[in-house]
């Protein structure tokens, strides 16, 4: 039903070279050797003299710290920059979620994305009766119904920039999205993820063999048996955005639940999103 979290986005910095530096003596000489000691970094020639060996090792020792400073000074430059360039907070830095109006691009997107069973695909036909939301790059996107269902909930592992989530379902609770339901998988801890963003679980029903609830494809083996929880966008409880404190208030809720079969939930659903409409203003 909906996605897994990305993959960081690295970044090389490149070399800068300093116009103070091209100014000093070039450093780049070979090493002073017993087999060849006719090659010294001093402007100095080389003789036998104790003196003029001292006076040569001050100046090295004197270029060799000013080359150094120079260096560091051209590093802090060189990050200034870069920290305009580095993305450190929302993937909408570099990529754009815009609203997609051709179904048959929204359909091919998040086919190519390859999601898995834990995200339904609807038909051209059907999307053509939703509102969506699709990244430039077409990496990630969503869905909203007409009656406020937010679906399709989809990344590209390979393509889409961390955080897609905190991204996607905003743009939907934005776009008339009310309610949504998802798989409670270990792995992918959907329910923890959106109720970040004022979901929270109303029903719940045990994993079955039942077409509604069993995904085609679904391999038990490889995922489970999770519970499908349903969600409702309620405004009036906000639940802490770090996740560590949102975790146990998240899975106590859940634990509340009773199990119900998958026509229970929806009214459910459907009743706590008319309780909650009221919250939105």
């Amino acid at each position: 039903m909906q996605p897994s979290e990305l993959n960081p986005i690295s970044q090389t910095r490149p070399t800068f070279t300093s116009q103070e530096n091209s100014n000093q003596t070039n450093l780049d000489i070979p090493e002073v050797t017993d087999d060849n000691p006719q090659q010294s970094i001093s402007t100095e020639v080389v003789d036998n003299s104790s003196s003029r060996q001292f006076k040569s090792a001050a100046l090295v020792h004197e270029q060799l710290t000013s080359a150094k400073l120079h260096q560091e000074i051209d590093q802090q430059r060189a990050i200034v920059p870069l920290q305009g360039q580095v993305n450190t907070t929302s993937p909408m830095s570099y990529v754009e979620l815009r609203q997609e109006t051709d179904p048959v691009v929204f359909h091919d997107a998040i086919t190519k994305a390859n999601a898995g069973p834990t995200v339904y695909i609807y038909s051209v036909e059907e999307y053509a009766e939703m509102t969506m939301f699709l990244s430039t790059d077409k990496s990630f996107g969503v869905a909203v119904k007409l009656n406020g269902d937010i679906v399709s909930v989809f990344k590209d592992a390979k393509k889409a920039p961390r955080g897609v989530v905190d991204i996607l379902i905003p743009k939907a609770l934005e776009n008339k999205g009310t309610h949504l339901d998802c798989f409670n998988m270990p792995t992918i801890p959907l329910p923890l993820m959106y109720a970040k963003h004022g979901l929270v679980p109303v029903a719940k029903v045990k994993f079955n063999e039942d077409e509604a609830v069993k995904p085609e494809g679904w391999d038990v083996d490889k995922y489970g048996k999770p519970d499908v929880i349903f969600m409702a966008y309620n405004p009036a409880k906000p639940y802490p955005t770090d996740t560590r404190e949102r975790l146990p208030l998240i899975n106590a809720d859940i634990n509340k639940l009773e199990a119900v079969d998958y026509d229970s939930a929806i009214k459910i659903q459907e009743e706590k999103v008319k309780e909650f409409h009221s919250y939105r203003g």
